[in-house]
């Protein structure tokens, strides 16, 4: 009962933590493969600069938070090593595979790899940054 143990909840939430870093390794994973897409699929090198920073801002970001959910799951050293490394090369695959969905599908297809990458962008932002601003009722 989290009313008669305060550190009840830390108890409960500490046995969540391997399931929570798993569901963030992927989505971070699924992320920044999409992240890579959007990258490839860029034609201008001015669109692609901008990209590029605002991919490189956040991604140690994203990756320091991983790792953090690691720990905190009791993963060991090296593991955490592995899969911030596997998320990390999420992002030139989805660059290779953005760089040839633009190549192959033209147009139409450079405008539906840019949706999805862009969904995702909008996915990660609306609940970590606009949902806490609106949530202190100001």
């Amino acid at each position: 009962n989290f009313k008669e143990d305060p550190e009840a909840v830390y108890h409960s939430m500490d046995k969540q933590a391997p399931a929570t870093a798993f569901a963030l390794t992927v989505s971070l994973g699924v992320h920044s493969f999409l992240e890579g897409v959007g990258i490839g699929a860029q034609t201008t090198a001015a669109n692609l600069g901008v990209v590029v920073i605002a991919v490189l801002a956040h991604k140690g970001l994203a990756l320091f938070a991983m790792t953090s959910a690691l720990v905190k799951g009791q993963a060991h050293p090296r593991v955490c090593a592995g899969l911030v490394v596997l998320v990390a090369l999420c992002t030139p695959v989805g660059i290779m595979m953005g760089d040839m969905a633009e190549g192959s599908f033209g147009a139409a297809g450079q405008g539906a790899v840019l949706a999805a990458a862009s969904g995702t962008f909008l996915f990660v932002a609306i609940p970590e940054l606009l949902m806490p601003t609106f949530a202190d009722g100001k």
